[in-house]
Formats: C-alpha cells, sequence, structure tokens
C-alpha cells in the first residue's frame, strides 16, 4: 500500500493495521525549512519573477543575436546575389562578343573562299591566254626556225 503506514509484528497475537495520512505539502515546507506556507509563497513569486525576467532578457538577447545574423546573411545573400548577377552580365557580353566574332571570322572566311576561288578563276584564265600565246610563240619560233634552215 503506497503512502500508508502499516505496523507489524509477528510476536504479537492480535495484529493492528492503522491508517496513516500525511499532508505532502507539509512534508515539502519542513523539507525545506519553511514553516509558512505565506513565506513559501512570495518565496514562489519572487522565484518566478526572477525566472521570468531572466527568460525575457534571454529572449531578447537572443532576438538581437538573431536579428544581427539575420541582417548579416541578409546583406551577404544580397551581394551575392549582385555578385552574381554582375558574373552573368559579363557572361552574356562575353558570350555576345565570341558570337560576334565567330559570324565574323565565319564571314571572313567565306569571303576568302569566295575571293581565292575568283582569283584561281582569273588565274586560270590567263594561264590558258599565256598558254595560247606560247602555243603562238612556240609556232612562230619554228617557223621561223624552218625559214632559217630553208
Amino acid at each position: 500500500m503506497r503512502g500508508k503506514s502499516l505496523s507489524f509484528d509477528p510476536l504479537e497475537e492480535e495484529q493492528a493495521a492503522y491508517p496513516v495520512t500525511v499532508n505532502n505539502t507539509e512534508v515539502w515546507y519542513k523539507r525545506l525549512g519553511h514553516f509558512h506556507r505565506a513565506a513559501v509563497e512570495e518565496q514562489c513569486t519572487i522565484s518566478l519573477d526572477h525566472y521570468a525576467t531572466n527568460a525575457l532578457n534571454n529572449v531578447d538577447s537572443t532576438m538581437k543575436r538573431a536579428s544581427s545574423m539575420y541582417s548579416k546573411e541578409m546583406d551577404q545573400w544580397f551581394s551575392s546575389s549582385e555578385a552574381l548577377k554582375v558574373k552573368k552580365m559579363e557572361l552574356e557580353i562575353e558570350s555576345q562578343f565570341m558570337n560576334e566574332a565567330h559570324l565574323e571570322l565565319n564571314n571572313t572566311i567565306e569571303h576568302s573562299i569566295k575571293n581565292d576561288r575568283k582569283e584561281r578563276e582569273i588565274l586560270c584564265k590567263r594561264k590558258n591566254v599565256l598558254m595560247g600565246e606560247l602555243n603562238q610563240l612556240f609556232a612562230l619560233v619554228k617557223q621561223n626556225e624552218t625559214e632559217i634552215v630553208q
């Protein structure tokens, strides 16, 4: 039986049990050295006030630290976000320059190829004209040789 005291003596023939009631608050007060309920209540009120004040101070300091950390983190995030935007713009500009250079190079190569083909055609025509003239000169030389020999 919990919280109750029983008397037991095996030598006695007649056994008796007496109920004992204990006031838990009275035992608690005696353990703490308080004998007046009002004093305990006052001490509890003071302790609760100190606890509430400490808790409020802790919350305030925690909120200040959290706000400071949040501010720093947001500043870092904004600066990194701005840095990323700047880097993105730089890369877009560089990409645009590269695309323009690529197009210009392709156009230059195509133009060079066209010019080379035209020059080749002109040179081939000139070669044909010169070969014709050379053949005529060669024929004249042979004719002069045959005239000289005769």
